[in-house]
């Protein structure tokens, strides 16, 4: 069985993203003290990562890899379209 790094599979941009608004989050609160924002930062990256592999891993165990990933791609690719038209539709305001 091929092990996989689940977590590290990224779903579009949303988890860079909310990674970068959580550092920047947590260097505004602490502006004197950035290895505090750092270590934050750290913490949050790797508790979302863990948090997604603990979810993840027992699906890709259960349903295998071609229907796992198949319903992952489905999963993030459907609320994007719907965003896109949603954007196209009503502008970005």
């Amino acid at each position: 069985m091929i092990s996989l790094q689940l977590a590290s599979i990224p779903e579009g941009e949303a988890r860079p993203q909310q990674t970068l608004r959580l550092s920047t989050l947590c260097w505004w609160i602490h502006r004197n003290t950035p290895s505090i924002a750092a270590a934050s930062g750290n913490i949050a990256r790797c508790a979302l990562a863990a948090g997604g592999a603990a979810v993840m891993q027992p699906l890709l165990g259960r349903l295998g890899e071609g229907v796992f990933f198949s319903v992952l791609g489905c999963v993030s690719g459907v609320p994007g379209w719907g965003l896109i038209f949603a954007i196209r539709q009503y502008g970005m305001a």
